[in-house]
């Protein structure tokens, strides 16, 4: 008679060993991410100049006509979203950025992309979804522009942005914890 071979039983100690190395794994993993992902800070923006250009229909004719206007300065937060950033984790994105407006408890989200400015400077393009808005952001020098086709989409349109089919303001930031 031959004799069978028995495979080992695992111990407690085996199995707590096997799970100790696979945790410090996944953690030294994970940490590694996190420490090299750089936080975009809380500001507080405003901006300095806000043009629109409203659609005007003649009641008469009919035709619809353009006028520009210049409409009362926003001012908002932006922070990093970190909750899109940890659970999305988009390889196109490098940024999911929060705005939200100084007169508004609603928040809106955009994705924002690295982009090159003048000088090679480094910045981001933010887009929300659908893309109706871009903000682009200088992180260095925290000045910002803004733009929407379909004024009823920007974020903060005020009754008198009800009819203009396209913003455009700029502005600047401040740390939200230096103010």
């Amino acid at each position: 008679m031959t004799k069978k071979k028995q495979t080992p039983i695992p111990t407690v100690r085996g199995i707590l060993a096997a799970s100790l190395v696979l945790l410090l794994t996944i953690v030294s993993a994970s940490s590694s991410v996190e420490e090299s992902v750089e936080l975009f800070p809380v500001l507080t923006c405003e901006a300095d100049a806000k043009v629109g250009l409203h659609d005007v229909l003649e009641e008469v004719s009919q035709i619809e006509s353009y006028e520009t206007q210049v409409i009362p300065a926003s001012r908002f937060k932006l922070f990093e979203n970190l909750t899109f950033r940890d659970l999305l984790g988009d390889e196109d994105v490098d940024l999911y950025l929060s705005f939200q407006a100084e007169d508004s408890s609603d928040v809106h989200e955009y994705t924002c992309t690295r982009i090159k400015g003048l000088g090679n400077r480094k910045g981001y393009s933010c887009l929300n979804s659908p893309p109706s808005e871009l903000l682009t952001i200088d992180p260095t020098s925290l000045r910002f522009a803004r733009a929407s086709v379909g004024a009823w989409t920007l974020y903060t349109a005020s009754e008198l942005g009800r009819s203009a089919t396209l913003f455009v303001e700029k502005g600047s930031c401040n740390l939200a914890n230096a103010e």
